[in-house]
């Protein structure tokens, strides 16, 4: 995603649709794996979410930039159902892992979304 810094002197329509494009990313993708994922024995969406963010990328934000460029994709989290709201104690970003990488195209964020209280995701074996 785009940094505060390159969003702010976007006009408003553009950032507008960064923001929708992140949501619609984020609910696609989601509703493309769910099918693979229980859904926490009914307890879905989660009340409070534990969020880890890997990104890969040629050259990584500095931290405060970061947190405030996930803003269009934890709207997305929370529009995909996965979370009831974006509130402070609804969601915890745990960490955010950068990883270099040296193509600019193959850049891209991998997101580990958990429960706060019930730890990590459990996959179905089929």
């Amino acid at each position: 995603p785009y940094s505060p810094n390159k969003l702010n002197i976007m006009h408003w329509a553009e950032q507008h649709r960064w923001k929708r494009a992140w949501e619609e990313e984020v609910w696609g993708r989601w509703h493309e794996i769910k099918g693979r994922y229980t859904t926490y024995w009914g307890l879905m969406p989660f009340k409070q979410a534990k969020l880890t963010f890997f990104v890969f990328a040629v050259s990584p934000q500095d931290a405060d930039n970061a947190h405030a460029s996930f803003k269009g994709i934890i709207d997305g989290i929370v529009k995909a159902g996965i979370v009831v709201d974006d509130k402070w104690n609804n969601v915890k970003i745990a960490s955010i892992k950068f990883i270099s990488i040296k193509d600019k195209k193959n850049e891209h964020i991998e997101i580990l979304i958990g429960s706060v209280k019930y730890g990590k995701p459990r996959h179905r074996n089929n």
